[in-house]
């Protein structure tokens, strides 16, 4: 549990939900547990914070304005399959629940969960960041660097690298440990 809790520490997380009630009663937790922490009220906003800070973890309401959590997530899924989303609902529709597993979400928890629920989905998320650790990269100045396709972008935007730039690069994230 303390290696989780340290580990979330290091990590930055997009909090989209429309209810500032819950907003305002779950934030204080989430700024302890987390080094940054951004928070939406639609999924419009959720959208462009994402594309602006490409966060570690999403904890992303399923009901919102502008566009829902299940939409949201699969706009994410398009380019970024790899990070770990918790989504957070009222229902309990078997349909709502088997559209959201088909986005690989790490985890569903129903409105209200406590803490410790919470904290043990965020334990998957770790366990997943872990994982994935040599498929990205942060590197200086906010930018990162994808292993696998070969991509760099910085505040949502790709870079366009030269071939020889992307060479040099690939060769020195794979040897750093």
């Amino acid at each position: 549990m303390d290696k989780i809790l340290y580990r979330l520490r290091e990590c930055s997380l997009l909090f989209p939900d429309d209810d500032p009630l819950f907003r305002e009663e779950t934030e204080p937790l989430l700024r302890y547990l987390f080094r940054e922490v951004s928070v939406a009220r639609d999924g419009g906003e959720a959208l462009a914070l994402y594309r602006q800070i490409r966060p570690d973890i999403l904890l992303i309401d399923m009901l919102m304005p502008v566009h829902d959590g299940i939409e949201v997530v699969k706009q994410i899924r398009v380019h970024d399959p790899h990070t770990p989303i918790v989504m957070l609902t009222g229902h309990s529709s078997e349909m709502v629940l088997l559209e959201a597993v088909r986005l690989y979400l790490e985890d569903y928890l129903r409105k209200p969960f406590d803490s410790p629920r919470l904290i043990e989905a965020f334990g998957r998320c770790i366990r997943r960041i872990e994982q994935l650790l040599p498929a990205r990269v942060r590197l200086l100045g906010g930018a990162e660097y994808e292993v696998e396709t070969r991509e760099a972008w910085r505040e949502g935007r790709t870079l366009r690298l030269g071939a020889k730039e992307s060479e040099l690069l690939h060769l020195l994230v794979s040897v750093h440990p």
